[in-house]
């Protein structure tokens, strides 16, 4: 919404380049956030599942974006969109828990009558029984709609997001599994471009017998590095680039002087010995 609101301002500016260069920004703005079919409602459920602002935030946002009706109804669509999500999740994980649980019951021996042993029909009935008390036992409302009733977390700067879906995971099991696959998703493509830009340049004819692992290491390593906490003062990085420059500068005078003398030293051992 700001960014659009920032190209329309500058797109009316009297300087014919940048109006120019912002009226086409916001064209391709609007081919993927003006029309509802390119919308990827995939980022709206990432806004959605950060504990600051849930569904509440995302509804501001898209009825200041796109009016009170049109942004009432993405807001709609995108809670949907969740709510379709999480239960494919929770199928796979209750899949995935009863194909344990099946696994584990082969070599326990279950304890059960003399009758029922006689009568399968009782048996499979005792078993259904215990199952549906372990069914019944749980809580009816649903993980998502318990974290979107919570109240949101404050907003601050030390807040890590990852961190708390790691500390929530027990209160919201399936929940953190989704949260966790769909944050891990970058919003842009320009790293997993760079990425591939930086394993050719690492990947050349002189290390090209580097394994798999060590050029993943590589390739992680060089993006901690550019990505780390520590700030670096606009100011002191051009003092060391100044630094650096002189050094450098003095070093090619220096050399450039000893070339200079031991090319008149040869000169003058090929003129006595001529």
């Amino acid at each position: 919404m700001l960014m659009r609101a920032k190209l329309i301002k500058i797109a009316e500016e009297q300087d014919p380049t940048l109006s120019s260069m912002a009226y086409h920004m916001k064209l391709k703005f609007d081919k993927y956030w003006k029309q509802e079919s390119n919308l990827n409602y995939l980022l709206f459920i990432a806004v959605i599942l950060d504990p600051r602002y849930k569904l509440q935030y995302l509804g501001f946002c898209l009825e200041l974006t796109y009016g009170p009706d049109e942004g009432k109804e993405l807001a709609e669509k995108s809670e949907s969109a969740l709510n379709e999500l999480f239960g494919c999740y929770v199928e796979t994980v209750n899949a995935s828990s009863s194909r344990n649980r099946g696994s584990n019951q082969y070599p326990v021996h279950i304890n059960v009558d003399e009758e029922d042993e006689e009568n399968p029909w009782d048996m499979l009935a005792s078993q259904f029984e215990r199952h549906m008390k372990e069914v019944e036992s749980e809580p009816n409302d649903s993980e998502l709609s318990r974290y979107l009733a919570d109240k949101r977390e404050k907003r601050t700067k030390e807040f890590d997001i990852l961190d708390y879906w790691k500390v929530s995971s027990s209160k919201y099991p399936v929940l953190s599994l989704l949260a966790k696959d769909v944050l891990s998703v970058p919003a842009s493509t320009v790293p997993s471009e760079s990425a591939f830009s930086m394993g050719g340049r690492i990947i050349d004819p002189f290390h090209c017998s580097l394994s798999t692992q060590i050029v993943e290491a590589l390739i992680c390593a060089q993006s901690w590095l550019q990505t780390s906490q520590s700030k670096v003062s606009a100011r002191e990085a051009a003092e060391e680039i100044q630094t650096y420059e002189e050094i450098r500068e003095d070093f090619l005078s220096k050399d450039c002087i000893d070339n200079q003398q031991q090319i008149g030293m040869s000169l003058v051992l090929v003129v006595s010995v001529n």
